[in-house]
């Protein structure tokens, strides 16, 4: 459901190798040179490295990079991300990944790109640079960076770069890590998500930790790699906070609603396109026959507790009319769906929250329109055939 754009080859080589120095780029276990065929336990096929290559011949391995607008703002200079490698480092697991951005602008937009691993909405929580994450389709997980056990904080930081190892300015491609729970036995590679910009998939996974290592907080990429402090890879406290369901989309029924499971919980996102015209929380009767439809379903299969209906917009227009929009349209969509389930054990909760949970590339008008929905939520009965 997201929308991907790579950048060409040469601009993002030519942003990458700016100012780099000579340094050798080499690691005590660099990660293994694709294989064939995937291994029994990979996410995908492997991926094939790609290697970019400065003036001063510093050759630095990446296997795939993406392009993407901060806080989805298509008139945003779009940062780039690549992922470098993936390594088993005793208990847990350290993703390398670069970033920066070819023109003017900040690393303010950096807090949007992608989703936190907490509670939080923002995911440069309390300073960490958390953005990539690990996926495992066969485990149907989602592993997100590991928080720092030292910080009691109701949103603490993550295990990873700090926003203070970000470019200060555009032309170069910094080098930064995030500690993630250790990998299942027999996962030789894994699929890497960059938040909103899109995933790498069939990275091989190495062991040990990259070197030369760099102590500075800033990493050119090309000149080392980020110190990972040592107490960052005892086994996390509480690694399940890091592990989410991975979800999948399962339906697509009609362009009116795509369900998507992650383990027990159900979400259907509703079109807003088809329940409601432009600037309208109004919905049309063949909107709310329909949504008859989606409460009897969701009665059937419903477990007691929470149902959650949530009102999403686009980018466009200012945060303050797209809360107040997409809350309209979340108390529209419950005003039908409650009667229906009068008779099941649910307490409705409805929100709105504007635009800042897009599923897709608000730069792209088909993106625009996967943004534009209502979501319910619900646990499922266990036990469905």
């Amino acid at each position: 459901m997201r929308s991907t754009t790579r950048p060409a080859a040469a601009a993002l080589a030519a942003l990458a190798l700016t100012g780099l120095a000579a340094a050798p780029a080499t690691a005590s276990g660099t990660a293994p040179a694709p294989s064939p065929a995937a291994p029994s336990g990979a996410a995908s096929t492997p991926a094939e490295a790609q290697t970019v290559t400065s003036s001063e011949g510093v050759e630095v391995t990446t296997y795939g990079t993406t392009r993407v607008a901060p806080s989805l703002d298509s008139d945003a200079p779009p940062v780039y991300q690549a992922v470098h490698a993936v390594q088993r480092v005793q208990d847990v697991t350290v993703v390398y990944f670069s970033v920066g951005w070819a023109d003017d602008t900040s690393a303010d937009g950096f807090s949007s790109l992608g989703r936190s691993p907490f509670d939080s909405d923002i995911l440069n929580t309390y300073g960490s640079v958390t953005f990539v994450n690990v996926a495992l389709p066969e485990q149907g997980q989602l592993l997100y960076a590991v928080p720092d056990p030292e910080d009691a904080g109701g949103s603490p930081r993550a295990l990873s770069s700090g926003t203070e190892a970000l470019p200060d300015g555009p032309g170069v491609m910094n080098a930064m890590y995030a500690v993630l729970p250790g990998l299942p036995d027999g996962v030789d590679t894994v699929d890497v998500t960059l938040g909103h910009a899109g995933i790498v998939t069939g990275v091989p996974v190495g062991d040990g930790l990259l070197e030369p290592t760099v102590t500075e907080a800033q990493v050119p990429l090309g000149t080392g790699w980020p110190e990972v402090p040592a107490s960052s890879l005892v086994p996390p406290a509480a690694p399940a906070a890091s592990v989410r369901p991975l979800a999948a989309v399962t339906e697509d029924i009609d362009g009116f609603s795509r369900e998507a499971e992650a383990g027990e919980q159900v979400t259907l996102d509703i079109a807003a396109d088809v329940l409601f015209a432009f600037d309208s929380a109004d919905l049309s009767d063949a909107a709310v026959a329909r949504l008859e439809e989606v409460a009897a379903e969701v009665a059937d299969r419903a477990a007691p507790g929470e149902l959650q209906v949530v009102g999403h917009t686009d980018s466009n227009g200012s945060d303050a009319y797209n809360d107040d929009l997409s809350l309209r349209r979340a108390e529209s969509v419950a005003d039908v769906l409650r009667p229906a389930l009068a008779s099941a054990d649910l307490e409705l909760v409805v929100e709105g929250r504007g635009e800042r949970e897009p599923v897709a590339d608000n730069a792209t008008e088909d993106g625009r329109q996967l943004n534009r929905r209502v979501s319910v939520s619900f646990t499922e009965t266990t036990g469905q055939d």
